[in-house]
């Protein structure tokens, strides 16, 4: 909700018309609940969606063996309870333009497109690590072994990325997870060395060459935006935008070497931290170089890769061209 506030004051003149904001949504029910957290701190009870029902109902409801759930005023589903009432409300003069949870093709590409599928131990080239290998490293067992003795029990690697998870959002949600027990356990650099575990872990079970060569079918989505009038908003999984990273030159395979780990690179899971958030707006009268695009991630503004500063949406098309890219929504 928090972040609707922030854009809005950022963006007042794209998104003072609910009319002229559509969202879109995979159909995992937290990035829905994102989609309509965000319409919520952006309109209030100003907007409604034409589409209510099919939102909240049907395939995209959790399925408890062969049944799907509905909503109803039992449910116990969270998305059903919290949106629900919201969305029953048909309130404000200006509906919102539907809620779309049927892209699925372009949102989760990563299931239909052509040898997609990814096995844990696929090798991208001989200098990647695999997060089982790494975890018998000298460096990680000692974190491991040093951890566990501050929490006073033997915890094994997936213990790590629980705590190293739960530390991200004491940093990320303190609100939600306050009090900073978690990332206390960590001592030294071992929160960088559980970092790059989880680095390994996102590459390795997210990426693929196959997924990062068709994620271009979502960059071919944002020239098709940022050449319209409309503010369009996608709410999706890592699983897509860790591709589509790989895809735009933002993300490489993490690094082997130790040194250059640790000094010479970010952490590839700051990009991809729980909801993260990468922004493209284009402004058609700041020079007179064509329409230009200012990219944001988690809010802070960074230059495209490889795009030149200003990036202009015509470099882009430039550099995605549409008969590039092997997969079509």
């Amino acid at each position: 909700i928090d972040l609707g506030v922030r854009f809005k004051k950022a963006f007042p003149e794209l998104l003072g018309d609910p009319s002229k904001v559509k969202i879109s949504s995979c159909k995992f029910n937290r990035c829905i609940g994102s989609g309509l957290s965000f319409l919520h701190s952006l309109f209030g009870s100003s907007y409604y969606t034409r589409n209510a029902s099919s939102i909240l109902k049907g395939d995209i409801n959790r399925k408890v063996g062969n049944v799907t759930e509905q909503c109803t005023s039992e449910s116990a589903e969270p998305i059903c309870f919290v949106y629900q009432p919201l969305l029953s409300q048909k309130t404000g003069s200006r509906p919102l333009k539907m809620f779309d949870t049927t892209r699925d093709r372009l949102l989760e590409f990563y299931f239909y497109c052509e040898g997609c599928k990814i096995n844990i131990n696929y090798l991208n080239g001989e200098r990647h690590y695999v997060p089982d290998k790494y975890a018998k490293d000298p460096r990680f067992v000692k974190m491991l072994n040093d951890v566990s003795r501050r929490v006073g029990m033997d915890l094994y690697y997936d213990d790590i990325i629980a705590i190293h998870t739960l530390c991200s959002l004491e940093v990320t949600l303190p609100r939600i997870v306050p009090g900073g027990k978690f990332c206390s356990l960590f001592r030294g650099d071992e929160l960088d060395i559980s970092g790059y575990f989880m680095d390994l872990l996102l590459f390795n079970s997210k990426s693929s060459v196959p997924r990062v060569k068709n994620a271009c079918v979502l960059m071919q989505e944002a020239i098709r935006v940022l050449r319209g009038k409309e503010s369009s908003f996608y709410y999706t999984h890592c699983q897509a935008l860790i591709p589509f990273y790989g895809a735009i030159g933002l993300v490489k395979e993490p690094l082997t070497e130790w040194k250059e780990d640790l000094n010479d690179r970010y952490f590839y899971g700051d990009q991809v931290a729980f909801a993260t958030g990468f922004t493209m707006v284009a402004m058609d009268q700041c020079t007179d170089e064509g329409t230009v695009v200012q990219t944001f991630l988690q809010e802070k503004p960074i230059e495209f890769p490889g795009c030149g500063s200003p990036c202009t949406l015509e470099r882009l098309e430039e550099m995605f061209p549409a008969s590039d890219c092997p997969y079509s929504e």
